[in-house]
């Protein structure tokens, strides 16, 4: 197999991160597991975007010791414009297309299971900030 188109490096490399790391690893099985039972698909650009907020929350939190459940209006324009295009340069990948879908999912499952962090911002304040940042969210299928 030839990795010389950098959306294939790029597909590679996630994958390759998803699996070395145990943290991620779990965190995207339960994100994605939850997404199926309430019959939600997750396509290949969502299923990389999740990789990408995944692994920029985990870093968050072992240095700057931020919950990935707490969210702000703040951490979302931090995420978009800052956190997640340098985690994305460090690591020398693409950010992927689905990321902002990625990260509504995360949020969908957040709400769902009843695990946002106390004092997060409302779902439809984090919901409406990253649509003006990142664009509306994409259809979304249901299986």
């Amino acid at each position: 197999m030839t990795l010389s188109h950098p959306a294939v490096r790029s597909a590679y490399q996630l994958d390759a991160l998803r699996r070395l790391d145990p943290g991620i690893r779990r965190r995207h099985l339960e994100v994605r597991t939850w997404a199926l039972s309430q019959g939600l698909a997750v396509d290949r650009a969502c299923s990389e975007g999740l990789i990408v907020v995944l692994a920029v929350l985990a870093e968050a939190e072992a240095v700057v010791g931020v919950d990935h459940r707490a969210w702000s209006t703040a951490r979302v324009v931090d995420f978009v414009w800052h956190d997640g295009p340098r985690w994305c340069f460090r690591q020398a990948v693409a950010i992927p297309a689905g990321t902002a879908d990625a990260l509504r999912l995360l949020w969908d499952h957040l709400a769902d299971t009843g695990t946002f962090e106390p004092g997060s911002d409302e779902r439809a304040v984090l919901e409406r900030t990253l649509a003006e940042h990142t664009g509306p969210r994409r259809g979304r299928r249901r299986r």
